[in-house]
């Protein structure tokens, strides 16, 4: 068997050394292969890649999460980051501001809502009952009908139904 027909597996967790993935020493790390750092080296090759630093497989992380105002790129610092909801022309968008174009956009919008009237009630969207759901409706009443559970041809099917016979289906 060739190698490209073998199942790759992860390979074996080494003390005292970095192990690439075809289980050579790539460095000096107590508990990590490159494998389980999750690097990628920039020339594809994994061999190619060394870790340095304390910690393996156990280490805790941290993130940090940093936002940019959606009108001016600039960072936003802590406790000034807003989200902005809105539709025009039937369109919903949604933007990152920093309080002070956040106040800006909100006093601009409101100058405009003033004038405005509230939209009578957007008509529900009717999902489309696929072929998949006939027919996995149709298995229902037909197994039902089977086991003498009374069903209508037509309709909704009762929920206890449904859960009796995807019990008997796993």
């Amino acid at each position: 068997m060739t190698n490209s027909r073998k199942r790759r597996q992860a390979p074996p967790a080494h003390r005292g050394c970095l192990m690439s993935r075809r289980g050579a020493p790539t460095g000096s790390h107590p508990s990590a292969t490159a494998f389980d750092l999750g690097v990628v080296a920039l020339n594809g090759h994994r061999d190619d890649i060394l870790a340095s630093g304390e910690g393996g497989p156990e280490v805790a992380q941290k993130v940090s999460v940093t936002y940019a105002c959606d009108y001016d790129h600039k960072e936003i610092p802590a406790g000034q980051h807003r989200v902005r909801r809105f539709s025009f022309d039937g369109r919903d968008y949604e933007m990152d501001l920093c309080s002070w174009h956040s106040d800006s956009f909100d006093e601009t919008i409101s100058r405009f809502a003033q004038y405005a009237r509230k939209p009578a009630a957007r008509a529900p969207v009717v999902k489309r009952r696929t072929a998949a759901h006939r027919q996995h409706s149709a298995s229902v009443r037909a197994w039902a009908k089977n086991m003498g559970i009374e069903v209508s041809d037509r309709g909704r099917i009762p929920t206890a139904v449904v859960a009796r016979y995807e019990a008997a289906h796993p």
